[in-house]
């Protein structure tokens, strides 16, 4: 019992040394603690479940970062974990992973030799609860780097839920399309321009999450 209390213990101290290197979005330090840390992704994913909302992106991009690392040499374990985050977005596997999608997005995306591997396999969720948002975010955040795993047919239904009821899916819709350089939908976001809807919008630039209104992203592109 005294083992298993020490364990939990050094977990729970590690975390509480990350949470304040990525509330201070510090990305050297991070580097310094994932070469100290054994495991540093089996850490980070544990953030993905806090009930913080900006704790789970910090921990998103921090997720990133360390697979970059590990990349050099353990592509096959990174491999291992991308299968796992898709196994949570399975309906058998009883483990909802809310974050799954983004998390596969930020490791494709700081490790872009399993792009072509992985990328392809992101489109289908963008019609599956709960996961059309963050799959959305995923698409954009890899597009950024690597467009040619997302085809036509992935624009075209982006296209199509641009008027879903949900907000957060019209706003990431356009987010993804921006990303994908989707000339064909410029028109239909651009009628958008006077929603006025407000979604919540994780900031990769400034690191905090944007209250941003459809209109505002729209006019955008």
């Amino acid at each position: 019992m005294a083992e298993s209390n020490q364990l939990s213990g050094g977990m729970r101290s590690r975390k509480e040394a990350i949470i304040k290197i990525l509330l201070a979005r510090d990305f050297t330090e991070l580097k310094l603690w994932a070469q100290q840390t054994r495991n540093p992704l089996r850490v980070m994913n544990s953030l993905l479940f806090d009930n913080n909302p900006l704790i789970c992106y910090r921990a998103l991009e921090g997720l990133g970062i360390i697979a970059a690392l590990e990349a050099k040499d353990n592509l096959e374990g990174l491999r291992k974990l991308i299968r796992s985050f898709f196994w949570m977005m399975n309906d058998e596997s009883g483990n909802v992973g809310w974050y799954a999608p983004e998390a596969i997005g930020e490791i494709l995306r700081n490790v872009p030799e399993l792009i072509a591997e992985y990328g392809h396999m992101l489109p289908p969720f963008l019609i599956e609860e709960p996961f059309e948002k963050g799959t959305r975010i995923a698409i954009a955040r890899v597009a950024e780097i690597d467009k040619a795993c997302f085809d036509k047919p992935v624009i075209k239904k982006l296209i199509q839920t641009l008027n879903d009821p949900a907000p957060n899916i019209r706003g990431t819709s356009i987010i993804a399309l921006k990303a994908l350089g989707a000339e064909e939908a410029r028109e239909q976001v651009r009628a958008l321009a006077d929603d006025n809807a407000i979604f919540n919008s994780y900031n990769f630039v400034t690191g905090e999450i944007d209250q941003i209104t459809i209109g505002k992203l729209a006019s955008d592109i």
